[in-house]
């Protein structure tokens, strides 16, 4: 019975369109976790930081977008991280060599952790929401485009 509701559904998903609809709106909600993540990375790192270049050097990139780079005052950093995310992924990160050592903490230093916690806090509290809202909002420009009419469900 399962087997036949998920072949239905998959089939539905193909005959009318909407699955493109549905990996835009998981894209949306994808950058926007990043960005919100990043913020709040910046707000761990404001305490840790005398200069600001930490806080610019969090950064966030996505298949065909980035940002975050040298958007909060301070010393500027010189370069963005350089990865090449996928389809459905987004990096969130620092390319400086101390970041580590701010994150973990060494021997000498304790922790001061500013993306960890960043993450935590995001997706426990925003990421269902995010994504729920995004790919709604993006199912109903389908419905809105008229959908096609003559899709059988079973």
């Amino acid at each position: 019975m399962n087997d036949l509701i998920i072949e239905s559904n998959i089939a539905f998903i193909k005959n009318t369109g909407i699955e493109k609809y549905i990996d835009s709106g998981n894209k949306n909600a994808v950058l926007e976790l990043a960005i919100n993540i990043t913020g709040m990375a910046k707000e761990y790192a404001n305490a840790s930081t005398d200069t600001g270049r930490m806080k610019n050097s969090i950064m966030w990139k996505v298949k065909e977008k980035s940002g975050g780079h040298n958007d909060s005052g301070g010393t500027s950093n010189d370069k963005e991280i350089e990865v090449s995310p996928g389809e459905f992924d987004a990096f969130v990160g620092c390319n400086l060599d101390y970041a580590i050592y701010q994150e973990f903490g060494t021997r000498k230093m304790p922790p001061q952790p500013f993306l960890r916690p960043a993450i935590a806090n995001v997706v426990n509290k925003d990421a269902r929401d995010i994504i729920e809202k995004k790919v709604n909002a993006d199912i109903k420009a389908w419905y809105d485009s008229g959908m096609k009419r003559e899709t059988t469900f079973f």
